[in-house]
């Protein structure tokens, strides 16, 4: 279930999260993170419990249902994030309907609870290594919060202090991306990390700083992992080296094995959903040379050594070694 600001190193990778999540990020040249529109599962950072909802009569005729937090993503737990302005809209795929507050009067531990009238969200990064946010009213400084443990909790609204400290208390969440909101086609534009599917390693730039080439996080602590701008350029993407002006190319020709580099020149690449929809629906895509059948290919059958070049082949038969993840 988003950007100028440095990376840190992510920590050991979870399923579909989000700015590397899941990484779950949109551009922005000069103002913090956002999140990229999609479909999510969003999940209690702490007790690790998933967003779900429950009939709402015995707490509030104003709505239809509550939101509580349950050990397992039931077919209640899927929620469709969209841009509004500054903000975001978060709907329940299931039912339509809209996360919002019933009561603007008194908002103090209000429920939050699903409306057919949506409520404006802001959702920020309150931690870019473990890609933790909040979700407040964006008129207020009230988030939604939630009792610390139990089964079934309701979910309301906290004012958040001034005092970080005391700020970091307050519940904040995971968003586990589940697909991409349909209405942006296949590819959202967006910064995403990219990992390799038979390799688990990140496509990053090598010393020399114009070979593309893929390294284990732990080889990344200093720098952190890599993201990548991928933006509409005609039919196909340009995908640049994040808060750089370097471009994903070909610098050498299509030949066999040629190797994937950057340049300030921009480069259309065709970036296409895995085949296999299991795959597809967990982010995987492939990378091809504009209308060709050219595709990024991590050297070695995906070999897992610190920088083993991303380069170009045909892609003749399915491996493992040509589909990256868009994280």
């Amino acid at each position: 279930m988003l950007r100028a600001v440095p990376r840190p190193p992510l920590p050991p990778l979870r399923t579909n999260y989000s700015d590397a999540g899941s990484m779950l990020v949109t551009p922005d040249t000069t103002n913090p993170p956002t999140i990229r529109e999609g479909v999510y599962e969003i999940k209690d950072s702490v007790s690790g419990q998933y967003l779900n909802s429950v009939e709402a009569s015995v707490y509030n005729r104003l709505c239809d249902d509550v939101l509580v937090l349950q050990d397992r993503a039931s077919r209640y737990g899927k929620w469709e994030i969209s841009r509004v302005g500054q903000g975001y809209t978060i709907k329940q795929v299931s039912s339509g309907l809209y996360c919002a507050i019933a009561d603007g009067d008194q908002l103090q531990s209000q429920t939050v609870v699903l409306c057919p009238v949506p409520t404006v969200w802001v959702i920020t990064f309150t931690d870019h290594t473990t890609q933790a946010v909040r979700v407040a009213w964006s008129i207020s400084n009230y988030c939604w919060d939630t009792p610390p443990s139990g089964q079934g909790r309701l979910v309301s609204l906290g004012k958040v202090p001034n005092d970080p400290a005391k700020a970091a208390a307050f519940v904040t969440w995971y968003l586990e991306s589940v697909g991409p909101n349909h209405n942006l086609g296949p590819i959202p534009p967006g910064v995403y990390a990219l990992q390799n599917q038979a390799s688990g390693t990140y496509v990053s730039l090598s010393p020399d700083n114009k070979t593309v080439s893929c390294w284990p996080e732990i080889k990344l602590e200093k720098t952190g992992v890599r993201l990548w701008e991928i933006l509409p350029l005609g039919d196909g993407y340009s995908i640049k080296l994040h808060s750089t002006d370097k471009y994903a190319t070909l610098q050498s020709g299509m030949g066999y094995r040629s190797k994937v580099t950057v340049s300030k020149l921009p480069a259309a690449w065709r970036i296409v959903p895995a085949d296999s929809p299991l795959l597809a629906n967990e982010g995987y895509v492939q990378i091809f040379w504009s209308d060709t059948e050219i595709c990024w290919d991590l050297s070695g059958y995906g070999r897992k050594a610190a920088g083993t070049p991303v380069e170009v082949m045909f892609n003749k038969d399915y491996q493992a070694c040509r589909l990256f993840k868009l994280l």
